[in-house]
């Protein structure tokens, strides 16, 4: 739950694998009851319906339906976690923005960003990825 919004700072925030994971884990952290609801909230409309689907199919089962139901379940549950992602993605960007200008703007007050000795170790072995095409 913690690394959700790392694609978001990886991809829109353009900033390296390494520390896009390690900010995805602070902010996250940092603000943890609006990310857990909206984490909630945002797999809500597709998770119940889902949820509720699996309960009635499932509720009277036996004998060897039962067996098939119970071996296919993790199937199914990867089926369910699909369904939820782009709902899922649509609320989470609003969540990445608003979390990612507090950011900024709180690093603009203290005077910049400071990465763990860890993690600039790690990004210090990493290759930067190049800008393709005319992207900016």
């Amino acid at each position: 739950m913690r690394t959700v919004l790392g694609p978001f700072f990886a991809v829109d925030a353009d900033l390296p694998g390494t520390l896009a994971a390690l900010e995805a884990w602070r902010l996250s952290g940092r603000h943890f009851p609006v990310c857990l609801a909206t984490f909630v909230l945002g797999s809500q409309p597709v998770a119940s319906p889902l949820a509720l689907l699996a309960l009635i199919l499932t509720r009277n089962l036996t004998g060897r339906v039962y067996e098939v139901m119970a071996a296919a379940s993790p199937e199914m549950v990867w089926v369910g976690i699909q369904a939820v992602r782009p709902v899922l993605i649509a609320a989470l960007y609003p969540l990445y923005r608003a979390v990612w200008q507090r950011e900024l703007a709180r690093r603009k007050r203290e005077g910049g960003e400071r990465v763990p000795p860890p993690a600039r170790a790690l990004l210090a072995i990493t290759r930067p990825l190049p800008k393709l095409g005319g992207w900016s």
